[in-house]
């Protein structure tokens, strides 16, 4: 009866200057989706079984979601970021008919320093977490990650979350990687997560549209065949370099089939090789450079800068 009675008494108070409407339906003009949705397993994976994700595991503790932006955020971006995270909150709280929920945190990863929007938000540095941990405060619980900032000089607890940086800073993560010894745990999983995008490449899946539950279904089909593709992929390029390598000692027939692989990926993307570098190529014997050169034909935006690389 109280907030009948303020309803309309401001109702009326205020006819005489403004439209009033009483009960309006708020809802939002578009759908929206959060680029990155994570929820805790039930059987989660202690962080030293996944030492490749470093402070990504600490981030992903609680449900949350992940804003990747190619460019650096402005005040405008962080708005539609707080309708999201406000209309994701009340769907949590409404699914588990609890109001009390904690608000989820919003892990907004930059490439660049949002000058504006830290200072709006009242975000600072966030205690206990690496340089470049920014939060905004409990009501929204916005984090913003300015990824340049990220502690550099072959971090582990970094080295996934600088992956995900600016051109330059991405390459020195591959670098890093690619230096990383073969036994170290945290080597593979990467190098297995980046060589995937080859395959995701290859296919041409460049959509910036959510994905349909169809689509959502093909990534399950899609997955399976990279599997494929990735052991035809090693086994394509370590038999023909193993073949021209099989008189002159294993080593060299490795270095071939990395060559042969990273050569096949450049051709998958539309680089054509230029019969000078592809024999360098061949010729070449350092398997931490082709590794290196792999990972970044693989991601690079423009791959034809390995060629510069490797020329």
């Amino acid at each position: 009866m109280e907030d009948l009675f303020a309803k309309v008494f401001l109702q009326e108070a205020l006819d005489v200057v403004s439209e009033v409407e009483l009960q309006k339906l708020v809802v939002p003009s578009d759908a929206q989706y959060s680029d990155v949705y994570c929820e805790p397993r039930a059987q989660r994976s202690a962080k030293s079984q996944v030492p490749h994700l470093g402070v990504l595991w600490e981030m992903t503790q609680t449900t949350c979601t992940i804003e990747p932006f190619s460019q650096t955020p402005t005040v405008v971006n962080l708005r539609a970021l707080a309708r999201k995270q406000l209309a994701l909150h009340h769907q949590l709280c409404h699914a588990a008919k609890d109001d009390a929920l904690p608000m989820p945190p919003q892990w907004i990863l930059s490439p660049g320093v949002p000058h504006q929007a830290l200072l709006l938000t009242h975000a600072v540095p966030a205690p206990s977490w690496p340089t470049g941990f920014y939060r905004s405060g409990e009501f929204l619980e916005q984090w913003i990650v300015v990824l340049p900032e990220l502690e550099p000089a072959a971090s582990p607890e970094t080295r996934v979350l600088r992956l995900l940086g600016p051109p330059k800073q991405r390459l020195a993560a591959m670098e890093e990687l690619a230096r990383l010894p073969s036994n170290d745990p945290a080597r593979q999983p990467l190098l297995e997560i980046l060589h995937e995008l080859i395959y995701l490449s290859r296919v041409k899946l460049e959509s910036a549209e959510p994905l349909t539950d169809a689509e959502s279904a093909n990534m399950t089909e899609l997955r399976r065949e990279f599997e494929e593709f990735k052991a035809s992929l090693r086994r394509e390029g370590e038999a023909r370099g193993e073949a021209r390598g099989e008189a002159r000692g294993e080593s060299k027939g490795k270095a071939e089939g990395r060559a042969e692989a990273l050569l096949a990926v450049l051709t998958a993307r539309g680089v054509t090789v230029p019969e000078a570098v592809r024999q360098k190529l061949l010729a070449c014997r350092d398997l931490a450079l082709l590794d290196r050169l792999l990972v970044q034909a693989a991601t690079a935006t423009s791959p034809a800068d390995v060629l510069i690389a490797a020329a």
